[in-house]
């Protein structure tokens, strides 16, 4: 990316939690947050807020913990954005965000273990290294004609 192309500083905000958790803030939006794989193995951390259309857990148990046997009860739900989840199950890539006018916002490295959702605004993929990627979004999928706006 070139730097002529990035906006002002002062409205890109990287907000670290833990240290290895990122909010990508930009103008007040938050864009995606980043889990790296360095989290510590602690406690019960959902990393998305409870009004989120998709939420992100990092849970740690200790070994021998049992979790309830139970079910999900059917319910409905009014979706309307995309979120999306990528896990960097093997390999190396940068990933670009970019701000509804297409402009960029921030661009990071995402290594094996990394875990992103996406919340807002555009993104990309440039791939470094063979990579395997686990991704997880709303359905149904409508097809790329009624989802996507590439650019």
């Amino acid at each position: 990316m070139n730097k002529d192309n990035l906006p002002e500083l002062s409205m890109l905000q990287i907000v670290p939690e833990s240290g290895c958790i990122q909010k990508i803030v930009f103008n007040y939006t938050l864009y995606a947050i980043i889990v790296r794989r360095t989290l510590a193995f602690e406690g019960y951390n959902f990393v998305t807020a409870v009004e989120d259309s998709l939420q992100l857990g990092v849970n740690h148990y200790a070994e021998g913990t049992l979790i309830k046997r139970h079910y999900h009860l059917p319910m409905q739900r009014k979706i309307s954005d995309t979120l999306e989840i990528l896990h960097i199950d093997q390999g190396k890539c940068i990933i670009d965000f970019y701000c509804p006018d297409e402009k960029p916002v921030y661009s990071t490295e995402l290594v094996t273990g990394d875990t992103v959702i996406l919340m807002n605004g555009g993104h990309g993929l440039h791939v470094i290294e063979k990579t395997r990627i686990i991704e997880v979004r709303q359905g149904p999928y409508m097809g790329i004609e009624k989802e996507k706006r590439l650019f």
